[in-house]
């Protein structure tokens, strides 16, 4: 990596990554900024020290940067270039930028990114990731656990490869001992009958089958949605609030994921703690931590231009191939 880009030397070889957090006002930065600070202060990366730290994070909060939202915060660009040095060895956190009517991906409203600065994203594109530097995030709500589950122990085995050496363990999985869930594959959430991320949406409801496919979709979506109603919203609101969300993901084998205004979606990680395998509509999409998790093997993949082919292509999958992806 270009040392223009990073400081090395702020980090020795073989020690552990140290994390500086600059002095903040806990009245003026969001909900969630204050969550993940507090994170990495509980954390063994946190360090009091400036001189000792290896990575610092700014106490400017630009975790949203749609301008229409209440979160919304008014920085300048020169404060934020005279305080990180360029960038360099910084964490900078964001969860939305862009805002009505294109979104735009790179739309930090009313402040430039300082350029050496690692972005922690959501909803990033691989046109605009720099691989290897910047790391995807995933969506989450303020109510988010801080913490998943204790994970239970389970039973694995060895298997030889090909030269006859015991290289690798896997799940050991019983198919006929598996109880499969009410549903093959579930969707309930908002359609959007006008601006970007509706056409994928609004194609949803072809896939409703209303036996072990159920889509559930609502035009009540802004301040506006009324004035954009078409001849399906007032069935599809009213069967909207027949079904609850959870049971319908707690009861699926599989979950559409298909992208909103911008490409994450909260419904990714929703999905995940439901034990639901996700489906991932979201062209371009870099899914988050994707350097370190391997999430072809745990997610379906799908293209938003062949919704249509998602019935056979799940279809096409064993029990053992389904069970497989849930225990990664």
């Amino acid at each position: 990596m270009d040392s223009k880009c990073f400081n090395f030397n702020q980090c020795p070889h073989g020690s552990n990554i140290r994390i500086y957090i600059y002095p903040y006002d806990i009245e003026h930065t969001s909900v969630l900024f204050n969550k993940i600070v507090t994170f990495i202060r509980q954390s063994k990366y946190y360090e009091p020290d400036p001189n000792k730290a290896c990575l610092f994070i700014s106490n400017m909060d630009t975790l949203d940067r749609d301008r229409r939202s209440y979160n919304f915060n008014k920085y300048s660009t020169e404060s934020m270039m005279k305080l990180m040095n360029e960038g360099r060895n910084h964490l900078m956190f964001n969860l939305y930028s862009g805002s009505w009517p294109d979104y735009n991906e790179l739309d930090f409203s009313g402040i430039e990114y300082p350029k050496y600065a690692i972005l922690i994203k959501a909803s990033m594109s691989f046109e605009n990731y720099r691989p290897g530097f910047d790391v995807s995030f995933p969506l989450f709500m303020e109510n988010h656990p801080d913490r998943g589950p204790q994970q239970l122990s389970r039973d694995v085995h060895y298997y030889r490869n090909n030269n006859g050496l015991n290289s690798k363990h896997v799940e050991t999985i019983n198919v006929d001992r598996i109880k499969s869930p009410k549903y093959l594959m579930v969707f309930k959430g908002k359609r959007y009958t006008y601006g970007i991320g509706g056409e994928t949406r609004n194609s949803l409801y072809h896939l409703h089958n209303g036996n072990d496919i159920h889509i559930y979709t609502t035009c009540k979506h802004g301040k506006k949605w009324k004035e954009f109603v078409d001849e399906r919203c007032d069935q599809d609101n009213a069967e909207y609030d027949k079904h609850n969300y959870q049971t319908l993901m707690k009861n699926s084998t599989f979950c559409l994921v298909p992208r909103g205004r911008r490409l994450g979606s909260y419904r990714f990680l929703e999905a995940l703690s439901f034990g639901c395998i996700p489906i991932v509509l979201s062209n371009s999409w870099v899914l988050p931590f994707n350097e370190i998790i391997d999430w072809p093997s745990a997610v379906v993949m799908a293209d938003e231009r062949l919704v249509f082919q998602i019935p056979d292509q799940i279809r096409s999958l064993s029990r053992f191939e389904i069970e497989s992806m849930r225990l990664q």
